[in-house]
């Protein structure tokens, strides 16, 4: 449960940074928001939590590795910024819960 609330934590500030990004830029078009605009019209008019869902929707899948399909790509350069710690951060968390999880095996075994 401790590994989960590490990912659950380290999303929930990504995509509250993700977004203050996309609001200071003012939803430029390019920006993963603008082209979300796009397509979904309603996202303009979607409450605060719709919001913040796309936003965590748009952490977890930087987090689980598949960003840059068509869903988000840089089109900042703070967002560029961002992504490339929001990654290094994701390896360090990765390495620690691949660690934690092996030691409990090796608990387990013996």
């Amino acid at each position: 449960i401790r590994n989960w609330m590490y990912v659950l934590y380290s999303s929930h500030w990504a995509a509250c940074i993700f977004y203050l990004i996309a609001r200071l830029e003012h939803f430029m078009e390019g920006s993963w928001v603008g082209r979300a605009l796009e397509r979904r019209e309603s996202l303009e008019t979607e409450s605060t939590i719709g919001r913040y869902i796309y936003s965590l929707y748009i952490a977890v899948a930087a987090f689980v590795g598949s960003v840059g399909d068509n869903d988000f790509y840089e089109a900042s350069t703070p967002e560029a910024i961002f992504m490339i710690i929001y990654c290094l951060f994701n390896i360090v968390l990765s390495s620690y819960i691949l660690g934690t999880v092996t030691m409990l095996m090796v608990k387990f075994d013996e």
